[in-house]
């Protein structure tokens, strides 16, 4: 392993540019289909072994952050090795497909293409958002277990992808609406084109209220409300101000579903207790690497504390944290906390040395992937995001993308050559 040139030029080779297009419909596709996406994704990685062999050598950029990625898969696999049921959580290692895309998106994308990717993952989001509003509106889509799914087969998932991409919407408008001083100094997109995003962030954050999902309405606040802090701290008053105001105008059914996550009769939160107890027996019966990957649900009724609840309620834990202990003990824990700690850190000096050279770019994405971070693990304490491809690897990509656009300047990756 070597360290990678400080100057990272892309080559425009024909099959460079198909990776680079097939990883950028992957993106894109997730917002669609898992399907399409893994088609995709599927195209750019034998396109990238191809070339590996004609060019008889391996060669793949890693970002900062990978050791830590590369310490969880190995907490994984010794979580897989000891667990009763080997075939079962062996599966689990599909997740892993996804974090070899990042390093293939970190190796192909530069700054203007990660910008690209990013518009038009914006503009999916609106589709899907636009066609969440018309199941709600023209279908009716409206009771808690028939909610609207937008392009998606699950309201959980729709609403997971909306809120990550309505934090990374809100980074980059705030950056296209720069203070006047410097309106002619900066070369910035048309007016028209500002108010065209403030728009589609409005209707994805319509949508995204839409889909009565409270994990995801938590997550994206507070996402939203530290990207504001980022950019100016009288942005936060006025979130908060507008927060306030559409909780007061909301219908009562709105209403009524954030009060009943402060009411310990309701369901919904006595099912959340229930498995949280049950993790609880997991953790404390395998605590150093966890009872195995894919196993809790089933397990479960070892585990169980009460059979009040219908099987299908314990399919996970409905909280990332003590899902992951409770499959791969403390160790896995402690590896996987170890990725977004790192992240969160690097993110913090990205946002330092943007604000020094007045980089409007690594600011945004920057801005975007630590409001990510919050809003994944607002969300991850009352729902296992971490286990849905489509969100995680949306996620993936928001917290690459700052890595990528700080390579212009220096690089943040090394360069795996053999």
């Amino acid at each position: 392993m070597t360290k990678s040139p400080l100057s990272h030029t892309l080559t425009t080779s024909p099959m460079d540019k198909l990776i680079r297009w097939c990883l950028l419909l992957a993106l894109a596709a997730s917002l669609v289909s898992v399907f399409l996406s893994g088609l995709f994704l599927g195209c750019a990685s034998l396109a990238w072994a191809w070339q590996c062999l004609s060019q008889r050598r391996l060669s793949l950029s890693l970002p900062g952050y990978f050791p830590f990625v590369l310490g969880f898969v190995l907490a994984a696999v010794i979580a897989i090795i000891g667990s009763e049921n080997l075939i079962e959580s062996a599966r689990y290692g599909k997740k892993f497909v996804h974090f070899f895309a990042i390093a293939l998106v970190f190796t192909y994308f530069d700054r203007q293409l990660v910008t690209r990717t990013a518009k038009v993952i914006f503009v999916m989001a609106g589709m899907s958002a636009a066609v969440g509003v018309f199941q709600y509106f023209a279908l009716h889509k409206v009771e808690l277990l028939d909610r609207v799914t937008g392009l998606m087969s699950h309201w959980m998932t729709f609403a997971g992808q909306l809120m990550i991409v309505s934090v990374l919407l809100a980074a980059y408008v705030i950056s296209v609406f720069p203070p006047r001083i410097t309106l002619r100094r900066l070369n910035v997109p048309a007016r028209g084109e500002h108010w065209l995003w403030v728009a589609l962030l409005i209707l994805v954050l319509f949508a995204l209220l839409l889909t009565m999902t409270r994990s995801a309405w938590l997550g994206a606040i507070l996402g939203l409300i530290l990207v504001a802090s980022i950019r100016n701290y009288r942005l936060v008053l006025a979130a908060v101000l507008i927060v306030g105001v559409i909780w007061l105008a909301l219908p009562g059914r709105f209403n009524e579903r954030i009060k009943s996550s402060f009411d310990p009769s309701d369901t919904t939160n006595r099912v959340r207790v229930e498995l949280l107890r049950t993790g609880a027996n997991v953790i404390r019966s395998h605590p150093y690497t966890g009872i195995g990957p894919r196993m809790v649900s089933r397990t479960f009724s070892r585990y169980r504390v009460t059979q009040e609840f219908p099987d299908w309620a314990y399919q996970h834990l409905h909280n990332n944290a003590v899902q992951i202990a409770a499959e791969m003990g403390f160790l896995g824990l402690a590896a996987w906390l170890g990725i977004w700690v790192k992240l969160g850190s690097d993110h913090v000096r990205f946002l330092r040395r943007a604000r020094k050279a007045g980089d409007r770019s690594l600011m945004a994405l920057s801005a975007g992937a630590l409001g990510s971070l919050v809003a994944f693990f607002a969300a991850g304490m009352f729902e296992y995001n971490f286990g849905d491809s489509e969100i995680l690897f949306l996620l993936l990509f928001a917290v690459t993308a700052p890595y990528i656009c700080a390579r212009s300047a220096g690089q943040e990756g090394d360069r795996v050559t053999g």
